[in-house]
């Protein structure tokens, strides 16, 4: 069969439009699902985006070339009466976009005016239509969906997700990931992750899990950057590799002794060069960090609504895969240590005589049994409880500053409103931020220790209140000033102010 070009539909404004942006969201062009498209009202990637002389935009049916929604700028000519013509007509020259570009999902247009400002628009997936919540919800659903597949950016999508949509989107998001085969999903595991993490961004009911899944994200690139490490002593290929033959081990002997786990592993796949194993000390000491950080926070975990609001770190606490992955890091830098000591996680301890990695090990490992089985979970006893209780009075508990700041702009834009943004300069929005002062602090108090932290240019400067001996103050003030973050001012963009219809808006 031989297919031939026909000419749908034409138009005579070409001579009016000083811009043209094409959507990049592929789609069915058949009679059937144009059909379903427009009784849904769906309507991404079915328009393209016309910037005309006058200042106006309009995004018309890529087919049809029928206007489905239009922007008027400032300067616009818009249907008024005659006096406003007039004044119009005094005005200075009229601002126009003369490049512009759609978005992935074509649920955000970028253009730049006549004046070389930088404006944003947010395009309705209906085109204005009012439509029914779980409507809305599946519209945005299948957007994420695509991103997720695809491996496109999905911002665009998160400037029409409001706060009470969050909870659904990520519960429905991840029904549709637990439908896929387990090879898509170990494809996709840490992408779902991370659109869960942007899209909880979105709302203060759901902020705590942002950390979460962001130390997920983590976690899980420390856990392959050190497993991919460890070679075979003989350099045939073996049917498992070092790593999964680490993780099959830990799985099997469920000992709380991290020696008697140890002792079953073949120790010379795990022998590095003595430089490789410094250089990783950073990594290992977050590990140990994020450990005695989660076991720490157990008691102040509850397991219900009635509890309280959700803290950081309570997902972790129920999760058997992620504690399990701890778990056999901790194995690895146990066998680590053997070969050089000082790539080992600092602690500081009340007692010299602690064990801080057998105590972790064998609390990580009571919890890890708690929730290994998805199927049958149980709460941590009280045993186990009053354990991760003494650990502020036998460990100094680490104050965890890579948790994310909630700093990004695209939660501020959910009320429709237009914003005014500069580059350089942080936006006077309701809730966002303040910048932090030059003069930083970091404040760390656990237990009867209180330790402040000031930094003053390149000088820093460390008071304690309790009892604290000079040696431990001397190590804290090590650990602590190792920590202390530089602040960055972020640079902003400058979106103009306007009005807009149908659909279209810009932010």
């Amino acid at each position: 069969m031989i297919l031939k070009w026909r000419i749908l539909s034409a138009t005579n404004d070409l001579d009016r439009v000083s811009a043209v942006a094409l959507p990049k969201l592929p789609i069915s062009l058949t009679s059937t699902d144009l059909k379903v498209a427009s009784d849904t009202k769906f309507y991404p990637g079915l328009g393209l985006a016309l910037a005309f002389h006058d200042g106006s935009v309009h995004i018309i049916n890529r087919l049809s070339l029928q206007t489905m929604a239009v922007f008027y700028g400032s300067s616009s000519q818009r249907p008024v009466d005659d006096q406003t013509i007039k004044r119009q007509r005094t005005s200075g020259p009229l601002i126009y976009f003369k490049a512009m570009q759609m978005s992935w999902t074509s649920l955000a247009l970028v253009g730049v005016d006549s004046h070389g400002k930088l404006s944003m628009f947010r395009i309705s997936p209906s085109m204005g239509h009012v439509l029914d919540m779980n409507i809305s919800l599946r519209h945005l659903l299948f957007l994420l969906e695509y991103c997720m597949v695809t491996g496109y950016d999905w911002w665009d999508i998160l400037l029409h997700v409001q706060p009470g949509m969050v909870q659904n989107l990520v519960e429905k998001l991840h029904e549709e990931y637990m439908r896929q085969n387990a090879a898509l999903q170990q494809v996709l595991s840490t992408r779902i992750i991370a659109m869960k993490a942007s899209l909880c961004k979105l709302s203060s009911s759901t902020v705590a899990r942002v950390c979460d899944y962001h130390a997920k994200l983590f976690l899980i690139a420390i856990s392959c950057t050190l497993k991919s490490l460890l070679r075979p002593p003989v350099l045939n290929t073996p049917d498992k590799t070092p790593g999964d033959r680490l993780t099959e081990i830990c799985a099997k002997i469920t000992d709380i002794d991290i020696d008697k786990v140890m002792i079953n592993l073949k120790t010379e796949e795990f022998v590095l060069e003595m430089t490789t194993l410094q250089s990783l000390q950073q990594l290992i000491q977050w590990v140990g960090d994020f450990v005695l950080y989660l076991l720490a926070s157990l008691p102040n975990q509850g397991s219900g609504p009635a509890s309280g609001p959700v803290r950081p770190g309570h997902s972790f606490l129920r999760d058997g895969a992620s504690l399990g992955m701890l778990r056999e890091l901790m194995v690895m830098i146990r066998i680590w240590g053997l070969l050089k000591p000082s790539c080992l996680p600092i602690y500081i301890a009340t007692s010299d005589t602690q064990d801080s990695m057998s105590l972790l090990f064998r609390l990580l490992t009571k919890l890890w049994l708690c929730c290994r089985d998805e199927g049958h979970p149980s709460e941590p006893d009280d045993t186990l409880i009053d354990e991760c209780c003494l650990l502020p009075s036998q460990l100094l508990i680490p104050n965890m500053d890579w948790l994310p700041v909630n700093d990004a702009i695209i939660s501020k834009l959910q009320n429709k409103q237009p914003v005014r943004l500069q580059f350089g300069k942080t936006p006077g929005i309701v809730g966002h931020p303040a910048p932090v002062p030059c003069d930083a602090f970091t404040r760390c108090m656990e237990g009867n220790l209180v330790f402040l932290l000031t930094r003053q240019g390149s000088s820093l400067s460390c008071w304690a209140d309790g009892p604290l001996c000079v040696l431990l103050l001397l190590k804290a003030f090590t650990v602590l000033a190792e920590r202390l973050a530089c602040f960055n001012t972020v640079p902003k963009v400058l979106f103009q102010e306007a009005t807009g219809s149908g659909g279209i808006q810009r932010v």
